[in-house]
């Protein structure tokens, strides 16, 4: 699935609405999507979209050319199984919520994006309710909103979550975080940028 022009976001991309277990995209290549919103916010322009309660299985295919996030979710949607991709030359990679971060295999190959980092936002959907493991990715998990934990949290060892400015992640009661990384692939929760002071913090 292509544009008719090879030109990064040149046409729309594929939604998703459908929640049936037989949506699956394998051995597939989707290139130049993400030329505008799918529903009126910025952060929507994405090459592959899934709204809430939809499901889609991708496996072994190549994301490319995007201009926007290769495949972007809302809270609601199922990603379970995403491995074996290649998430290239995009403009963003993947936008998903706390819960849907777990779906993301290490499997995965992220190279060439310009914002090299899994989007972790959606509003209306920033609390991470089911037990899950961020693996160690390629790229950077990012943290854009205030995150609440109220599931068991695991961390796999080199997994790497960064924060935005001024925003803080809660471990509120009835949730656990766990991350126990090695010496040699630590865990490491940082700052979006580098400066002294920039996000706020955990709380438990």
């Amino acid at each position: 699935m292509r544009g008719a022009e090879t030109e990064r976001g040149y046409w729309k991309g594929l939604a998703v609405e459908s929640k049936a277990t037989a949506n699956a995209l394998q051995f597939c290549v989707v290139e130049n999507a993400g030329a505008s919103q799918w529903n009126g916010a910025t952060e929507t322009v994405t090459g592959i979209w899934l709204p809430d309660q939809s499901k889609l299985v991708v496996t072994d295919s190549i994301l490319r050319g995007s201009g926007g996030t290769a495949l972007g979710s809302q809270g609601g949607a199922d990603i379970s199984g995403f491995a074996n991709n290649t998430i290239e030359d995009n403009a963003g990679t993947l936008m998903v919520s706390p819960d849907m971060a777990a779906d993301i295999e290490p499997s995965n190959a992220f190279t060439g994006n310009d914002d090299a980092f899994v989007r972790v936002e959606n509003s209306g959907f920033d609390t991470l309710e089911t037990d899950g493991t961020w693996d160690a990715l390629d790229v950077p998990y990012r943290v854009l909103e205030r995150m609440r934990v109220t599931a068991a949290w695991e961390l796999a060892p080199g997994a790497v979550v960064e924060v935005a400015q001024d925003v803080n992640i809660s471990i509120d009661p009835g949730g656990s975080i766990s991350a126990i990384g090695t010496s040699e692939a630590p865990v490491r929760f940082a700052g979006a940028e580098s400066l002294r002071g920039y996000w706020q913090g955990i709380e438990i």
